[in-house]
């Protein structure tokens, strides 16, 4: 059978990279089926790529020292040179004021001990580094640190990221023309809301499911919960009334009524 991805040019292997991150750390925090006990209390801060203007990483690492210790730990597995970006990145979060900040690249025997949880004791944020997410999919999936990961969210710590490290969420939207295979995750999963993520943007998604466009450019969402959808074997995708957002910084976004909040 011929998925929808496929005809909109995506390709399968991509496709099974980007189901596989499904199951983890930014998007499932707060959009899978994953059960909190209760509403998080916690922020998402999901970057679209490119370069990250000083203005938007104040403000996540103003939201991570309202929590525990407001320490900030950095994972950079997604990248093919992690020794190299972490102490970049705690450089950088460093310079615009972060208090404390470290960063740690999880092994997955690391990620699969117990033990590996301390990482985050007192932790106000964690932050995701860019690359590839398979790689973090690879580390971090059914470990313990990742509910960790959630709890820390849960209670009321920042989880961030850029790129790979922002994914499921489409990232780099715009400036790589990504809105064909989001339309066809949409398309094939009507009742989640696709939300595309420009450079140097970034969303922030508030307790209660509102998120709220930072940074210089646009966040696109595409909603096809309404939508008449018609998918085949063999046979081209087809859609109608869907509805498309053009969201500016400023704009918010309440992801549970689907509605643009200004």
């Amino acid at each position: 059978m011929t998925t929808p991805v496929d005809q909109f040019g995506h390709g399968e292997t991509a496709m099974k990279k980007f189901t596989a991150f499904v199951s983890l750390i930014i998007f499932t925090l707060c959009f899978s089926a994953y059960s909190f006990p209760v509403e998080p209390k916690g922020h998402l801060f999901i970057i679209g790529g490119g370069d990250c203007p000083e203005s938007m990483m104040k403000k996540f690492i103003d939201l991570a020292h309202t929590f525990q210790s407001g320490k900030i730990i950095v994972f950079p597995m997604a990248s093919g040179v992690p020794d190299k970006v972490g102490p970049e990145q705690v450089a950088e979060l460093s310079s615009y004021g972060a208090r404390s900040v470290a960063y740690h690249i999880l092994s997955r025997e690391q990620a699969l001990d117990p033990e590996s949880v301390n990482l985050l004791e007192g932790v106000g944020g964690v932050f995701f580094s860019g690359g590839v997410q398979s790689r973090l999919a690879d580390v971090l999936n059914g470990t313990p640190i990742l509910t960790k990961l959630h709890e820390l969210y849960e209670k009321g710590g920042i989880i961030g990221g850029t790129s790979a490290g922002a994914a499921v969420i489409d990232q780099h939207f715009v400036r790589r023309k990504r809105h064909n295979r989001l339309i066809s995750l949409v398309l094939e999963n009507p009742n989640t809301t696709g939300i595309g993520i420009d450079e140097s943007t970034a969303i922030i998604v508030y307790p209660g499911q509102i998120f709220e466009v930072i940074g210089q450019n646009n966040v696109i969402v595409y909603d096809a919960s309404h939508a008449d959808v018609d998918i085949q074997s063999f046979q081209p995708v087809s859609g109608h009334n869907l509805s498309m957002h053009i969201l500016k910084p400023g704009d918010r976004f309440d992801i549970k009524t689907k509605t643009v909040n200004r």
